[in-house]
């Protein structure tokens, strides 16, 4: 289970439109990971404490984005030590990366990029990249898009696989109103899938009903079972056999 954090004033007051969350729920449903919940909140220390907290204890892994930089609403580091009742220490990795690339000696800005919490290991770096501060299952990532994308997908490839997601729709000409009951029954009979219903208002059919599964036997029998009711109802106007989840955006 994922949980993420995305963090700034600019995101929340629309100063900024924000690209990172979508691009990582695109790439994790790809990667067959489970997103549980995404938080925003402000440049805010207490903010992003609470939020990192309440995410670590429900959440497999974290991801923040925004505000690990130099300047003074970057508030995200000590948040984490915060979070963790870490203390915030000079790391000699980090030092060593900012005189070779600024030069010796460092003025305090510049040098302020090497304090992270005590106890954080540097993940997703090459030679040429900055690392990725992560401490306990946390994951602090930046928040310009351009760096963000890549910091991501290294980071993302670090994590344990993830089991297949299998998926499978039917569509029909009912609307949902007409088939409501048989949907609550047929979630009690799958419980561990996830069912979704979806309206719409133009085209061929009145409803998408999807079923994503971990489990792609369960995933054919609930295919079966709805194939089965919209038939009898003479409404059923089309499918997706059960395959391998792939996100793909609807307007």
């Amino acid at each position: 289970m994922i949980g993420i954090l995305v963090i700034g004033n600019e995101i929340l007051s629309a100063q900024v439109r924000d690209t990172n969350l979508a691009y990582m729920l695109e790439h994790l449903a790809k990667a067959g990971q489970t997103v549980l919940e995404v938080r925003f909140v402000r440049d805010e220390m207490d903010a992003i404490v609470e939020a990192l907290r309440a995410l670590h204890e429900r959440c497999h892994w974290v991801f923040s984005s925004g505000g690990v930089g130099p300047t003074h609403d970057d508030v995200t580091l000590p948040a984490y030590a915060q979070a963790f009742g870490r203390n915030m220490v000079r790391d000699p990795e980090l030092m060593r990366r900012l005189e070779q690339y600024h030069g010796a000696p460092l003025s305090d800005a510049q040098a302020r990029m090497a304090w992270v919490p005590e106890g954080t290991e540097l993940v997703a770096a090459t030679p040429e990249t900055w690392p990725v501060p992560k401490l306990e299952n946390c994951f602090a990532l930046p928040g310009v898009p351009e760096i963000f994308i890549k910091k991501f997908n290294a980071v993302l490839a670090l994590l344990p696989p993830a089991a297949t997601t299998w998926y499978a729709h039917v569509l029909t000409s009912e609307h949902e109103f007409q088939f409501a009951e048989f949907l609550d029954a047929l979630q009690r009979q799958f419980a561990d899938l996830e069912i979704g219903s979806y309206p719409k208002y133009t085209g061929p059919y009145r409803t998408k009903i999807t079923v994503k599964a971990k489990d792609s036997e369960k995933a054919e029998r609930c295919l079966a079972a709805l194939k089965a009711h919209f038939q009898a109802q003479a409404s059923l106007v089309g499918e997706q056999s059960v395959m391998a989840y792939s996100p793909q955006l609807e307007s």
